[in-house]
């Protein structure tokens, strides 16, 4: 039953994560493919990223796509982020911002980070939704409460040039420092830009 399909997803995770196995992306294959015949909504979303990056598998967008779309119809957010994102870059499909946007918002709403940082990107440049930079700065902060560099960027951009919000130049340096910090090479430059030109602090 599902349980067992749990199970068989899981085999194949070992397989690919090499968890006391050694790594065989083949075998990993077998065991979704077993787990995905009885729509494991979970082996359908491995299945996806498999062909997607070409593991152990041809890479194959039209098939990754598939496989998304079931992932995505069982309410897994990763294959609905994964299935806004082919939508997004054209792969399997035309490009298509509108259906992005309505799947990054589904996996948005269930707390994916990378998912509410792209919806604050279509938002902010009216891809696919009407432009809202309310919109923007609340999908940027739900994915900053997340830790997620990019969407500090983001945030530190909206900042610094008055997106949305009052330009303030202490809470660009705020967000891009909390990114440069995770490495972040965009905020890294963003900040020896600000300390150069002393915004949001002395001139160094």
């Amino acid at each position: 039953a599902q349980g067992d399909a749990y199970a068989l997803n899981a085999i194949g995770m070992f397989y690919q994560n090499a968890y006391g196995v050694d790594q065989d992306f083949h075998v990993a294959k077998k065991w979704y493919l077993k787990a995905a015949e009885q729509n494991n909504p979970y082996a359908l979303e491995n299945l996806g990223q498999f062909y997607q990056y070409g593991k152990g598998v041809s890479q194959d967008y039209n098939k990754a796509f598939e496989y998304y779309s079931k992932s995505a119809d069982f309410g897994v957010s990763a294959g609905q982020f994964h299935l806004a994102f082919m939508y997004d870059e054209g792969l399997g499909r035309n490009r298509n911002p509108v259906l992005a946007a309505e799947w990054y918002l589904k996996a948005a709403e269930q707390g994916d980070a990378v998912a509410q940082n792209n919806l604050g990107v279509f938002y902010e440049i009216g891809d696919g939704v009407s432009q809202s930079y309310k919109k923007a700065l609340f999908w940027y902060q739900k994915s900053v409460n997340q830790n997620y560099d990019i969407a500090q960027e983001n945030m530190g951009i909206m900042h610094y040039f008055g997106q949305g919000v009052t330009r303030n130049y202490f809470k660009a340096l705020e967000y891009f420092t909390l990114s440069a910090d995770q490495g972040n090479s965009s905020s890294q430059y963003n900040l020896g830009v600000m300390y150069q030109n002393g915004e949001g602090t002395y001139p160094n």
